[in-house]
């Protein structure tokens, strides 16, 4: 049996003309060219930039931000960090992103109010963010305050304010 059929399927894909043959062709591309759309539609909405965050008008009135730059060793180009004086050690700051703006850079922060469950002592205390911004570009700094524990929605991602920045220390100490 196995001696009759393999004759009988080697001639029909012998001919490259036969129907058989462009029916397994169109069969196999449609799939194909169908896989490749989707993978390419599917993909060109992740590398969509972020929309812009919402900046509130006036300025952030919160811990006092200054700015200072990072001592580096070798050839690596300074970058700005971004120094916050916390009112206690229960802050917890973050680094949200940067983007580029006209002749200069924004840099966006958040503060996290501590925890109500635990005491901290009311003492100042100030915290270094690293920014991947060179130090001799033109720096902008936003930065919003949250309470503990809020979960941040897509749709509502909070709102910064433009720091003043107090001062600009010339080099923050090296690590």
């Amino acid at each position: 049996m196995l001696l009759y059929a393999l004759p009988m399927v080697h001639r029909s894909f012998a001919k490259p003309h036969s129907s058989i043959h462009t029916t397994l062709s169109a069969r196999g591309i449609a799939p194909a060219v169908i896989a490749g759309l989707s993978l390419f539609i599917g993909l060109s909405g992740c590398v969509a930039p972020k929309p812009p965050p919402a900046i509130a008008p006036g300025d952030f009135e919160g811990p006092a931000v200054t700015l200072s730059r990072s001592a580096q060793a070798g050839s690596v180009a300074p970058r700005h960090v971004v120094v916050v004086d916390l009112p206690s050690p229960g802050w917890t700051p973050t680094f949200d992103q940067t983007r580029p703006a006209f002749r200069s850079s924004e840099a966006y922060i958040t503060l996290r109010e501590p925890n109500p469950a635990f005491v901290f002592p009311q003492v100042i205390t100030p915290v270094r963010i690293g920014t991947p911004i060179d130090a001799s570009e033109t720096i902008h700094v936003f930065v919003r305050t949250l309470p503990y524990g809020t979960k941040l929605d897509a749709d509502d991602p909070g709102t910064y304010r433009k720091a003043r920045i107090e001062s600009v220390v010339e080099t923050d100490r090296p690590r």
